[in-house]
């Protein structure tokens, strides 16, 4: 494609627009051949190992990978991928997600000027930099006691399942996921989380599984016939969740004294501009809930997961939060 704008591998060629002359096939293949070579060597291996291990050897942050038509670059350099998750201007949002985040089988999801859908105008920009400051270390630190219950509530529950016998973490996890993120974002009561926290649960993950099929099905999955199951359930578990978090921006809004928390600051983002109204909130609450939810779970998962099979590094954790215990 004349469009692709990729360095990799040992960064031969750097923001190339046409086909190499002399003809290479890294260009074609980038680092595919090396990693596949490495595998054929050690079959046992994941990809991602193979991965971890290349970039390594070339010393490089950067590696594309060619799927069917698209090159895939895997990025392990967290200053670029922020600079490509966050400027706009050089690196606008395809239409494509758009469409596809603003709402879904005609079920509106993070709208049309939501901080996912909007692909790069200066209101994308004005509403980032009002809802920045909660994603600050100085702000978070703020919401550790409340983590640190959940915490305490995580353990107590997994404390509590029948030693030796092998169960299914996933509930679990996403319990404490949406704790942390109804508590300490949106100022949650027990009484909404023990009402509302099942539901929050599952609209999350039926948002995010219909998106993912509206990228795999994208020549099907709007013609009527289509998955109708899956987009009346996405009806009955969006549209109500709206509702719950309708009425409490309308309670908070009515206060004057209301929690400093991340919903405090999606509220603050609304007046960019005069265009917005509430369900521009609305629509802003149900992305930071849902994906924070998921964010937290994955990442709960994924360290539980490494430190149960690398017993020296959890070794070394629990040295730490014995010392941190200790010390309270």
């Amino acid at each position: 494609s004349s469009g692709i704008n990729a360095e990799y591998g040992r960064r031969k060629y750097r923001h190339l627009t046409s086909v190499p002359i002399p003809f290479s096939i890294l260009w074609f293949m980038g680092c595919l051949p090396d990693i596949h070579k490495k595998r054929d060597r050690a079959p046992h291996k994941s990809m991602a190992m193979f991965i971890e291990e290349y970039v390594t050897e070339k010393n490089s942050d950067i590696l594309m990978i060619p799927i069917f038509l698209t090159n895939l670059v895997v990025c392990m350099d967290l200053g670029i991928i922020a600079k490509l998750l966050t400027d706009r201007t050089n690196f606008p949002k395809r239409e494509t997600f758009h469409r596809t985040f603003s709402s879904v089988a005609g079920v509106r999801i993070f709208g049309e000027y939501g901080i996912l859908s909007d692909v790069g105008t200066d209101l994308w920009q004005a509403k980032r930099r009002t809802m920045d400051p909660a994603f600050h270390k100085s702000f978070l630190k703020t919401c550790m006691s409340g983590m640190n219950t959940v915490s305490e509530n995580l353990v107590t529950e997994l404390s509590a399942k029948e030693p030796g016998r092998t169960f299914d973490i996933t509930q679990d996890l996403n319990k404490s996921a949406l704790e942390a993120v109804s508590i300490c974002g949106f100022a949650w009561n027990n009484d909404m989380i023990e009402k509302f926290g099942d539901d929050a649960i599952k609209m999350a993950n039926v948002v995010f599984s219909m998106i993912a099929m509206v990228f795999k099905e994208s020549t099907t999955f709007n013609l009527p016939w289509q998955r109708r199951s899956e987009k009346e359930t996405l009806r009955k578990t969006v549209n109500p969740m709206r509702d719950v978090m309708r009425v409490h921006l309308q309670k908070r809004l009515q206060e004057t004294d209301s929690a400093v928390d991340i919903l405090s600051y999606i509220m603050r983002s609304n007046q960019c501009s005069d265009s917005l109204n509430l369900e521009d909130l609305v629509d802003e609450y149900l992305v930071f809930l849902a994906a924070g939810m998921e964010t937290t779970a994955i990442t709960m998962a994924m360290t539980i997961f490494y430190l149960t099979t690398n017993p020296r590094v959890y070794a070394k954790v629990q040295e730490e939060v014995d010392a941190c215990s200790r010390a309270r």
